[in-house]
């Protein structure tokens, strides 16, 4: 591995490069410096609490506050068996969504389109958006190289896609307990991992007169960090009457050569993707072996990956693993979403750091994961100076996050006719609540909005009222309360205190102080006169969740 190449793709994909990439270059070797980060760390309580809602969106369980409590040492172990549920799949979906954008709510077909019920509305439009994050997922939890995203020949299905699809699972069938499993397309479409997808291009679709460009755009950004929007161009020529063709113009000039002489010869390789019409099923989930070569004569170009001639569009895949940026973007991007904010030049000791480490690993995703974890960027709890490295010290919560968490807590979904209300924007709230649409919203929120809160208030109280009807009727149902019977716990009961200790230690990783503790006993007495003590305890628990310290992480 070339160091310092590594180097210069850290700046490449950071700040962008104007320069025809080769990505053979040698260069001499340059290991930069961290640049520390003046501030504290959080508590043990408060990173553990961290660490576990962003691997499995979970609040701590009593155990696991003890144990950190205890032996703050332990949380490493926490960390693995963490990163060892299913849990953390879920929260690696979200992840991953934020890079493909493909969970969107609508596609240019519908689920009327394959004559499916309109109860299958939801299933249809999630279906296909998670099947390429999917497969990451997979891939990151199996701890495969991380080449092999872009390299193996299958992809992920469940049984709404193995029925509409032209594939075969690979060694078993989706049950209630594994309902997405590995699955072949039988279409004679090149093992490309993550690029021979069809949630991917349905998503990241193209027009005629665009020639696959904006696809070859997105997968470069994507996975080697190379935005060709960010590119210094100079000033955008002049589009004269008497060009005939402005497809060779692209290449021709030398201002728009400096995109399109990278951008074109990977949209040619993309053409066994190609559809005539972007609402027939039939174009966009099949792959068209025998538009391959289209691509050339359509661009007038050789299809290849930045200067690297492609054999087949087969081989794409392929020349992406081997290009030093496809790592160096992998550690970028995650770094980017697990420290929550912009990735600046002072960051660059870090991620050189780090992409050493996912070396080491061998590439598992895990290992990448556990090192972003450790960094000090990561663990920040206070800032002593403004900017962008500051705001890794105080998160909010993004919609998949507080969902789960709420759901691991009070065992509540909010769910209206088979759709998620926070993770969909046709009928939910997604958006509302901070969260990304694929379309519009593009980033997880980084502050508090009114549209949040008001959101977060009727989460919380829809929550609160289910956690406190299911406890009532079973008090053994949930951890919630301390497994007590609440219809024998009022205000000046030993086990409130007891109650309101635990919950705050669970939901905000700090200890409830005297002040706080009488001020909730204030606010349940007076409701328990006026509304009965079940009420009481449900408006106590819905203020708890939607308390800033509940969201803020």
């Amino acid at each position: 591995m070339k160091l310092g190449f590594i180097v210069w793709s850290i700046f490449c994909s950071l700040f962008g490069c104007s320069k025809e990439t080769d990505t053979t270059t040698e260069e001499p070797v340059v290991l930069i410096d961290p640049v520390p980060l003046e501030g504290s760390p959080l508590t043990s309580l408060k990173l553990a609490r961290r660490i576990s809602l962003d691997l499995r969106g979970e609040y701590l369980s009593l155990d696991e506050v003890e144990t950190i409590q205890n032996t703050p040492e332990d949380l490493d172990q926490l960390i693995d068996s963490w990163l060892e549920t299913p849990a953390h799949k879920e929260q690696l979906i979200a992840l991953f969504a934020s890079m493909t954008l493909t969970k969107i709510d609508i596609f240019n077909v519908d689920h009327g389109d394959y004559y499916l019920d309109d109860s299958l509305s939801f299933e249809f439009v999630r279906s296909i958006g998670e099947e390429p994050v999917r497969l990451m997922a997979e891939i990151a939890t199996e701890d495969r190289p991380w080449t092999d995203l872009v390299t193996v020949d299958f992809s992920m299905a469940n049984e709404l896609l193995l029925e509409i699809w032209d594939l075969e699972p690979v060694d078993s069938l989706p049950t209630e307990e594994r309902p997405w499993v590995k699955a072949k397309f039988q279409d004679g479409r090149p093992a490309g991992g993550l690029i021979s997808t069809n949630g991917l291009w349905w998503r990241h679709y193209t027009t005629p007169n665009n020639r696959s460009r904006s696809r070859s755009s997105f997968l470069t950004k994507l996975l080697v960090c190379d935005n060709h929007f960010t590119r210094e161009t100079g000033p955008a020529p002049v589009l004269r009457a008497d060009v005939e063709n402005v497809d060779a113009m692209a290449l021709e000039d030398p201002v728009c050569r400096t995109c399109h002489i990278t951008l074109d010869p990977v949209a040619a390789a993309l053409y066994g993707f190609w559809q005539h019409d972007i609402h027939d099923v039939l174009e966009l989930e099949t792959y068209h072996a025998e538009r391959e070569w289209l691509g050339e004569q359509d661009l007038n170009i050789e299809m290849s990956w930045y200067g690297q001639p492609l054999a087949t569009p087969g081989e794409l895949g392929l020349r992406i693993s081997e290009d030093e940026r496809f790592l160096t973007c992998a550690v970028s991007s995650l770094a980017e979403r697990l420290w929550r904010r912009p990735l600046v030049e002072d960051d660059q000791g870090r991620l050189q750091q780090l992409l050493f480490a996912f070396q080491d690993s061998e590439l598992r995703y895990s290992a990448l994961i556990k090192a972003i974890l450790l960094s000090p960027e990561y663990q920040l709890g206070s800032a002593d100076l403004s900017g962008p490295r500051a705001k890794s010290a105080a998160k909010i919560t993004h919609p998949a996050q507080i969902a789960s968490a709420v759901k691991e807590l009070t065992g509540f979904v909010w769910k209206q006719d088979g759709t998620l209300l926070l993770d969909n924007d046709e009928e939910g709230f997604r958006t509302l609540l901070g969260g990304i649409d694929g379309l519009m919203v593009n980033s997880w929120a980084s502050e508090p909005s009114s549209s949040r809160q008001l959101t977060m208030k009727r989460f919380a109280q829809l929550a609160a009222d289910y956690g406190v009807e299911t406890a009532w009727e079973t008090p053994s149902a949930l951890e919630l309360f301390d497994q007590q019977n609440l219809l024998d716990v009022d205000s000046s009961s030993p086990e409130f205190q007891e109650i309101l200790e635990h919950l705050s230690l669970r939901i905000s990783g700090e200890e409830i102080n005297s002040e706080q503790i009488s001020l909730h006993r204030e606010m349940f007495s007076f409701i328990e006169s006026s509304n009965g003590r079940k009420q009481a305890w449900k408006s106590l628990l819905s203020v708890l969740l939607r308390d800033s310290e509940a969201w803020i992480y």
